[in-house]
């Protein structure tokens, strides 16, 4: 694939069309124990589009409160929706996506970038920078609060922030 003819592109909320052409007929896109859960819409999307102007890779992200105990709130980058059409999957295109999401973090004023994942994608994230939590992560859920049963994984906007030790608690739905 020639590089070139790619185009990073940031959007608002994806449309149903972008939604059709990234997720192309695959039923759980991403894996069968995140379907029953119920996630917030993100507010923001960083896209890669084709030559042909057709999505092929997007991430999401919406500015979200978290809790930890012993700690307090404070807000995080919450990341969520990355994908990679599946015919694409594999050709790098998860890298431009996450490079400009740190841009976002550094002009956001918001110290921590949060992600939740599942397991087979921890080494993935985490040549990237991103680092394990620890502790359970607990997410809104209609009938209330859940333990979120995969894993959750941050990264510092900047060198001298760190992750506070303590039960995480996610305000509102996953992202």
């Amino acid at each position: 694939m020639d590089r070139a003819q790619l185009q990073i592109v940031e959007l608002g909320r994806l449309s149903m069309r972008d939604w059709a052409q990234l997720v192309e007929g695959d039923h759980e896109p991403f894996g069968g124990t995140c379907a029953g859960f119920e996630f917030r819409p993100k507010d923001h999307h960083i896209g890669v589009r084709d030559r042909d102007g057709a999505l092929i890779a997007a991430g999401g992200w919406s500015v979200v409160e978290v809790e930890v105990d012993g700690y307090g709130r404070f807000e995080v980058i919450g990341l969520g929706a990355l994908i990679v059409r599946h015919d694409r999957r594999g050709s790098g295109l998860a890298t431009p996506i996450m490079q400009r999401l740190r841009k976002v973090v550094a002009q956001s004023g918001v110290s921590r970038l949060l992600l939740l994942c599942e397991t087979h994608l921890v080494e993935l994230y985490a040549r990237r920078g991103y680092r394990q939590i620890e502790d359970p992560v607990w997410v809104e859920q209609s009938a209330g609060a859940v333990r979120w049963p995969l894993e959750a994984m941050w990264r510092p906007g900047e060198p001298s922030v760190s992750w506070p030790a303590g039960v995480v608690r996610i305000q509102g739905r996953p992202f």
